[in-house]
């Protein structure tokens, strides 16, 4: 195991040990969730994508779970957090097909402020709302601001699809999906497939909920082929869940 790989394993053992109340599935790594594999091995071989954009990428989670589906494709990662995009740019730069980019993505180019959490997981651009108190313990969001620099998926696409490309989108951004999406209308417009997080209740002040998303997709011809839960709260109520989305034109 690389130097790397090691320390990505010790960062989420230290949430494990710090965090013990926090939801498992919090704290797993993405590629070993063998269900979601399954499901987004199927997709992939169904649309057969020839560049991947993964926006919020962590660790590279989300990337290696496409390796282990088979794809062996162009990716481009992006993260907006300092200290975790060293270690997702040091994870890349053993793929030549994966390319890491320090940024954030939404409606339009600048710079925001992150809220960076101790359970670095749930950083966001938002801040977390009530039921994410309620949830999560207080020292888990105990939070730091960190000025990040901001993009549209429309300009940082353009930079790296070729003209026949055939594009999929997977976005796990906190809450902040809505807000990405809105940066994306012309990546969609030529996108196969999307993997996207959605909430089924507010987690962050002022995000978008699973309905708007998923209308939002709709409108511009996608449908919802599958869906992945992601963590429940105590009660065992969904919190999250990953939907798997294609083209109209793919069906």
């Amino acid at each position: 195991m690389s130097d790397v790989e090691e320390l990505i394993r010790s960062r989420y053992q230290q949430l494990r040990d710090e965090f013990p109340e926090v939801s498992a599935s919090m704290l797993t790594p993405a590629e070993r969730e063998p269900s979601a594999l399954r499901g987004q091995r199927a997709i992939l071989d169904e649309i057969r994508p020839t560049i991947v954009f993964d926006v919020g990428a962590h660790f590279g989670e989300g990337a290696l779970k496409l390796r282990n589906a088979g794809y062996r494709g162009r990716i481009v990662s992006f993260e907006p957090q300092r200290e975790i995009f060293e270690l997702l740019a040091a994870r890349a730069s053993s793929d030549e097909l994966w390319t890491a980019q320090h940024l954030a993505l939404a409606e339009k180019p600048g710079t925001q402020p992150i809220n960076v959490m101790r359970l670095h997981l749930a950083s966001s651009l938002l801040r977390p709302s009530k039921k994410m108190s309620d949830v999560m313990p207080a020292e888990a969001l105990t939070a730091r601001s960190e000025p990040v620099q901001v993009e549209t998926l429309d300009n940082v696409a353009a930079k790296f699809c070729k003209d026949d490309d055939r594009v999929f989108l997977q976005i796990d951004v906190h809450g902040f999906e809505w807000n990405v999406l809105q940066g994306a209308e012309r990546t969609l417009k030529r996108a196969l497939g999307v993997k996207i997080e959605m909430a089924l209740v507010p987690m962050y002040e002022g995000e978008m909920l699973m309905p708007q998303i998923s209308a939002f997709l709709y409108e511009r011809g996608f449908r919802l082929v599958g869906l992945n839960p992601v963590s429940v709260d105590p009660r065992g109520h969904l919190l999250w869940v990953h939907g798997y989305f294609m083209s109209a034109a793919t069906l």
